[in-house]
């Protein structure tokens, strides 16, 4: 079962730690992915960077919801 990691105003994710997948989704269900491998490892290594962002970048959770938005 995937819990909510990221939960945004319009797109959040989940993660699963045991099989390294990411699951993006707006918060309408009118799209959403499925990312494993590659496409899983760039996703997470941008959330690492923003999360390392100074405040009031990281913070807002505006750039994590444009990342999102960009693998939907």
């Amino acid at each position: 079962m995937l819990l909510p990691t990221y939960t945004g105003q319009n797109y959040s994710y989940s993660y699963e730690h045991a099989t390294g997948i990411f699951f993006l989704y707006d918060n309408d269900y009118k799209s959403h992915i499925f990312l494993k491998g590659r496409d899983a490892w760039i996703f997470g290594k941008e959330i690492e960077r923003l999360d390392n962002l100074p405040p009031p970048d990281c913070n807002s959770g505006l750039q994590t919801e444009k990342l999102i938005k960009s693998f939907l």
